[in-house]
């Protein structure tokens, strides 16, 4: 996945998770205010009926809102289309059922007492839009469209009212006009977050790797051991340690040249990284021409088998650059155990130790550590 696609769709579930965050108010208005708003006037005397159905359907809608805004996490996760479909189309329902509040206040005479309260509450209802579905640009307009559109025309082309309806479409564009902007800069701070986030990573993956071979560095090795022992120590399973020095790696340069030896580097990095290539499996430029591979959940057996095939790899292929060649060779230390007590550096001594025994017995060469001496190893 690209780039641009990675921010494409951490953008939308932002803008989604936002969303939801943002819009949690509207749906305790939306369950209260009309109830409240009928209840405190004359009104529910004469229409009891028609104010008991719309509370219904207010609280209804919100109810439903509330139970997928709640079950954001599990729903989302696994249908994020249908959705984001529920949520467009639960906050058009409560729109349309407000538009046709502020219809009837504005054009029947029977709502005639509730004229003065629901258009101020529309007014505060779409006022409250602009920050509420920032996150959403397009539901925005629609929904400002839905709550105030019918309303305005009606009083546009009424005689005595079309002042007030020039009014509303105007509030409706300038509502529509700040929206566009809101989301605008939410979109470019959100782009300015990921491009620090993305710095930040990069910046932390500079500080782990080794430049010239692309592998992690000391600094990282000492970070990863340590957790992977106490990792393996509380899973009760062995940890392997490989530790690997190209043979006689200053008659390299000293031959071939600096840059010749470097190439060696990289190519030797090349092979250990594509042996040992198991996402658990940590491969680090120890220092100099000595690499170090930290294998975790691995017996003696199958780090032995490894590193047999990283010292087979390497001798079997002849390494050539800038029309040089030279066959490289390795000694191999390993180690691998079950982790006891706080002290990680056991098993670098260990296989340390045993690298050091690789060298002395005529290097190209496996050796394995004394506590591995007393197993049974194939």
């Amino acid at each position: 996945m690209s780039t641009g696609d990675l921010l494409q769709n951490a953008f939308q579930k932002r803008i989604d998770y936002d969303f939801v965050n943002r819009s949690k108010p509207g749906i305790i208005f939306y369950g209260i205010a009309w109830p409240l708003l009928f209840t405190t006037t004359d009104f529910y005397q004469q229409y009891p009926t028609f104010c008991w159905l719309m509370a219904a359907s207010f609280i209804v809608i919100s109810l439903l809102r509330y139970t997928l805004a709640m079950t954001t996490t599990t729903f989302y996760e696994k249908h994020p289309k249908v959705w984001r479909n529920l949520q467009a189309c639960f906050i058009c329902i409560h729109a349309c059922l407000w538009s046709s509040l502020f219809f009837s206040a504005n054009a029947n005479p029977h709502f005639e007492e509730l004229n003065t309260a629901v258009n101020l509450l529309t007014a505060g209802i779409a006022s409250a839009s602009v920050i509420s579905l920032t996150p959403k640009f397009k539901i925005s307009v629609v929904y400002n469209f839905i709550l105030i559109a019918p309303t305005a025309s009606f009083l546009t082309f009424n005689s005595t009212q079309w002042n007030l309806g020039l009014i509303l479409c105007f509030f409706c564009c300038y509502l529509i006009f700040l929206t566009h902007r809101n989301h605008r800069e939410y979109t470019r701070a959100f782009k300015i977050e990921w491009s620090l986030q993305e710095k930040q990573h990069e910046l932390q993956t500079l500080s782990q790797t080794d430049f010239l071979t692309k592998t992690y560095n000391r600094m990282f090795f000492n970070e990863q051991i340590s957790q992977q022992w106490y990792l393996a120590q509380r899973n009760r399973k062995e940890i392997a340690l490989l530790m690997i020095d190209l043979d006689h790696f200053k008659k390299i340069n000293d031959k071939h040249g600096h840059m010749f030896g470097d190439e060696c580097l990289v190519h030797t990095a090349k092979i250990i990284k594509n042996i040992a290539k198991r996402r658990c499996d940590t491969v680090v430029r120890y220092g100099g021409e000595e690499f170090a591979i930290i294998l975790p959940q691995t017996d003696i057996a199958s780090a032995i088998r490894i590193a047999e095939n990283i010292r087979q790899t390497l001798s079997n292929q002849i390494f050539e650059y800038n029309g040089q060649q030279h066959q490289i060779t390795t000694s191999v230390g390993v180690c691998a155990m079950l982790p006891i007590g706080n002290d990680y550096k056991v098993i670098l001594q260990q296989a340390d130790e045993a690298l050091y025994k690789a060298k002395k017995k005529g290097r190209n060469r496996v050796e394995i550590s004394e506590l591995n001496q007393y197993e049974d190893v194939p």
